[in-house]
């Protein structure tokens, strides 16, 4: 046990100098029906035709909040992030603080060990950006299609201030309230395994 132990913090993952952040966001989530319509709707608000990206993110366990860290294709690098928000639908505001690391495969193995994995969330992700605003566009492998959006929050902004812009934003993409998620895709992906079972 020790040897295997003392293996792990050998290769210690490197965190990249100068990469580690707070960050406070206005986000939203909602279903997304027609990925056409929904595509028309982002490009006329963004005027771009985005940039995708394979995701992965695996959660662990922790006492509160939510941890995670991100493999992204093509980023060689890896993102630690661990994040604090309530579980409402619509507009609400995410405090996170973001880590990026480079040896990312050696935290993964370190951090399943320390805390074991709550579960993985796999999705292709067409990103969006206009001024604050970042438009994702997802397919979640297992629970479908999604909008998700975040309003960046300066330190001179109001919560509140944030939640009128995203609230535009949704107009400006035609989000229904009735489409709105209030938990996140783990949660969902959780949810779908327990109806499963149930049914075998």
């Amino acid at each position: 046990m020790f040897s295997q132990w003392n293996s792990i913090f050998l290769q210690a993952p490197q965190i990249i100098p100068s990469k580690r952040k707070m960050v406070r966001n206005v986000v939203a989530k909602a279903y997304v029906d027609d990925s056409e319509e929904i595509e028309g709707f982002i490009f006329h608000y963004t005027d771009s035709l985005g940039s995708v990206i394979s995701q992965e993110d695996i959660y662990f366990n922790v006492p509160q909040g939510r941890l995670k860290l991100r493999i992204s294709s093509p980023n060689p690098n890896g993102q630690l992030i661990y994040y604090q928000r309530p579980n409402i639908a619509g507009p609400k505001v995410s405090d996170s603080r973001l880590t990026e690391v480079e040896d990312v495969l050696c935290l993964k193995k370190t951090l399943s060990l320390a805390l074991g994995e709550l579960g993985v969330v796999q999705k292709r992700r067409r990103v969006y950006v206009k001024d604050n605003v970042h438009i994702h566009l997802d397919e979640v492998k297992g629970i479908g299609s999604f909008i998700e959006f975040s309003v960046a929050l300066d330190d001179m902004d109001t919560d509140e201030k944030g939640i009128e812009q995203a609230m535009r934003v949704m107009e400006a993409l035609q989000i229904e309230k009735s489409s709105l998620v209030s938990v996140a895709y783990l949660d969902l992906l959780m949810q779908n395994h327990e109806t499963d079972k149930h049914m075998i």
